[in-house]
């Protein structure tokens, strides 16, 4: 299992920023740019233009597939070198070492690959293709005589009570996992799923890949001030966490990250909302400043009667 990203996303954006190519983020700064791609942040790498790339040796798609146990690790981290290997024909010689994927899952295939883990979140993040075809065969009970972290007691009733809750797949599985994964394993996840929406949002798109501070309010107070080089996609996960109230969103678009610093920084000590950390640490600001030339524009929702936000500004 990985260790989590030591980066966070504001600070890959800020590394990010230092390079002009992939290719120079890749010699300066290789863990950054992988975290980039791991966590599908690739809009942090819209600035850079497409530089002219140098032909792959052998040498160096060899020792770039050393570093992973199975192909699709190796497309995913090192696709410039998994791809050349493809372009060149040599995948097989270069992946030798690595084991060797099964596309076809019988009873057998499937027990003998369960049989190198302990539990079933671990056979699902080492092995997901055989993972999903143990689910598809309805085997994981008989494997795992119900260890791992899927709740073996959830009755159909109960799960459909709960999908019942969420209006996307999306939050069915982000918030209640456990319902989620106990009705994919009984086949009842198209049957729960079967009223909610698959229609990707296209809410907060005005402030997509716009850099900025954003501020959350319930109720007329302010509860919550953040900085993201992206507002739309920072606000979007609030949204799906549901761990903090809100009924109203203001964006303000910031180009200069030392200037959102600044704004952040001001208006948490002006105001102290209660969902931002460590207040009891902050001493409260009487100063004013003026920040308004710092925003080049200012975005504005509110949620209406149904709970979805729409743009008022």
């Amino acid at each position: 299992m990985r260790n989590r990203d030591k980066y966070k996303e504001h600070e890959l954006g800020t590394i990010a920023l230092k390079y002009t190519t992939r290719a120079e983020m890749r010699k300066g700064n290789e863990s950054a740019l992988k975290a980039i791609r791991r966590n599908g942040w690739e809009y942090l790498l819209s600035h850079m233009g497409k530089a002219k790339t140098a032909k792959v040796t052998y040498e160096e798609m060899c020792t770039e597939a050393l570093k992973y146990e199975f192909r699709t690790e190796f497309q995913r981290y090192s696709n410039r070198e998994y791809q050349a290997a493809v372009r060149d024909g040599i995948l097989q010689d270069v992946c030798s070492h690595m084991d060797y994927k099964q596309t076809s899952w019988d009873k057998r295939t499937i027990a003998i690959e369960a049989g190198k883990f302990s539990s079933r979140r671990a056979f699902e993040l080492g092995n997901p293709k055989a993972y999903n075809a143990a689910i598809r065969n309805r085997l994981l009970d008989e494997l795992f005589h119900g260890a791992g972290y899927i709740n073996t007691h959830w009755t159909k009733d109960m799960i459909m009570v709960e999908a019942a809750k969420y209006l996307t797949p999306i939050d069915f599985k982000t918030r209640s996992p456990k319902a989620y994964h106990a009705a994919r394993t009984a086949n009842l996840l198209q049957d729960v799923t079967a009223h909610m929406t698959r229609t990707r949002s296209v809410i907060f798109d005005d402030m997509q890949y716009k850099p900025g501070v954003y501020l959350l309010y319930c109720k007329g107070s302010l509860v919550y001030i953040g900085k993201s080089i992206d507002m739309r996609n920072r606000v979007l996960t609030h949204t799906k966490e549901g761990l903090k109230e809100f009924d109203k969103i203001v964006g303000l678009c910031i180009p200069l990250l030392s200037d959102m610093d600044v704004v952040e920084v001001y208006l948490i000590t002006s105001n102290l909302p209660k969902y931002n950390k460590d207040n009891n640490n902050i001493k409260p600001t009487t100063l004013a400043l003026d920040y308004s030339a710092c925003v080049s524009e200012r975005f504005e929702y509110v949620s209406n009667s149904d709970g979805v936000f729409v743009s008022v500004s």
